[in-house]
């Protein structure tokens, strides 16, 4: 009898032993799927904070920012507010058009103007983006928050 109730605790433990060899050999790659692309870090709302020209802040001549809005698809929008009179109602402007990001380099084409090169700078736990482009021989950079 003896010999009877130690081949069944061996058995168990060697069932035992078995299902916790399976359990921890398993593993979740949900988290690190490698194949699956990165979503970019401009992806989302942005609202233009600040805009500098040659280090110069220029003030906004609207109640209202600007608001980027960048899509995966490599798409984007842009909501540009301007004053009607000096001091009077503000209008905006809605343009559209493309991006990408070329090793934190954007790219960005903007219906009717054409293509524009801007480095995007992230900081504040990427809750700011400082866009820095030049025009016509002028450093510009437009400061924006994530919405």
């Amino acid at each position: 009898m003896f010999e009877v109730i130690k081949k069944l605790k061996m058995k168990n433990f060697i069932y035992l032993f078995i299902a916790i060899i399976s359990l921890t050999s398993c593993s979740n790659n949900d988290d690190d799927d490698s194949t699956s692309p990165s979503i970019d870090t401009v992806i989302g709302e942005w609202e233009q904070v600040s805009f500098s020209v040659d280090g110069v802040v220029t003030p906004a001549n609207c109640d209202e920012n600007d608001v980027f809005e960048f899509f995966e698809d490599g798409t984007y929008t842009l909501d540009a507010f301007d004053e009607i009179t000096t001091g009077g109602d503000c209008f905006v402007t809605n343009y559209q058009g493309i991006w990408s990001n070329t090793e934190g380099v954007y790219y960005l084409s903007i219906t009717p103007e054409g293509p524009l090169t801007a480095e995007g700078t992230f900081s504040s736990n990427n809750t700011v983006v400082n866009f820095t482009v030049e025009l016509g021989g002028s450093v510009v950079v437009i400061t924006c928050n994530r919405i």
